[in-house]
């Protein structure tokens, strides 16, 4: 369960597939929005029939259904409801553990330096500022490495292969058996080339990304 306002949808850049987002009009009603995972898992695929979903003792109302939000998959998952009725119907206190920031991509920085003092003027040390394009670049890195290592053992395992079929071939012919040093270097190589040529068209798009595109569902 998350407790949102309705300028949520327009700062993450999120889309709905089905209905509508909370609006003042539903912020104090058992009204509910649905992320795109949280939907699925509960079997509820559309608006008809005016499904209910039960939560805190009560049947809450399913008023929209959200598209995925690929920068910030936590929200896929969430059920949405107004702080107001948060508040009356289950309890919740009235504190906000996370606010989302749109702004121009050329003030990231600055704005980061500034943010931690209003979001929590007791303790601003305790706020943990982040941005989806941090996670976006964390999870390029390690795929990036992980195409280094399968690389590697592709070409190394096409060599051992190739020289594998080459022996039993020469055997089966009664030849001699010769593989020259450079033709192994040569194999991995080549690999490792046509592999990093694969990826570099797809990685150069990336590196190009506005991180204010990055928060748009595709």
């Amino acid at each position: 369960m998350t407790a949102a306002t309705s300028s949520l949808l327009t700062t993450v850049g999120a889309i709905v597939a089905e209905g509508r987002f909370l609006d003042s009009s539903t912020q104090s009603l058992p009204a509910v929005v649905l992320g795109a995972t949280a939907a699925r898992r509960l079997g509820i695929e559309s608006l008809a029939g005016s499904p209910m979903v039960w939560i805190g003792g009560r049947w809450w109302a399913v008023i929209g259904i959200l598209d995925p939000v690929p920068p910030l998959s936590s929200l896929d998952t969430a059920a949405f409801i107004g702080f107001d009725a948060a508040d009356d119907l289950l309890g919740h206190d009235g504190k906000v553990s996370t606010i989302y920031v749109r702004m121009d991509p050329k003030s990231v920085e600055a704005v980061r330096s500034v943010l931690a003092a209003p979001a929590n003027p007791s303790a601003p040390n305790e706020v943990s500022i982040s941005r989806p394009s941090d996670a976006l670049k964390a999870r390029a890195a390690v795929d990036s490495g992980l195409r280094a290592l399968l690389l590697a053992l592709g070409g190394v395992g096409g060599v051992g292969l190739g020289c594998a079929v080459t022996a039993i071939y020469a055997r089966r012919q009664n030849v001699p058996l010769t593989i020259a040093f450079p033709m192994l270097i040569g194999g991995v190589a080549a690999a490792l080339v046509v592999g990093a040529i694969a990826g570099l068209y797809p990685a150069t798009r990336a590196a190009r990304l506005d991180p204010a595109e990055a928060l748009r569902p595709a």
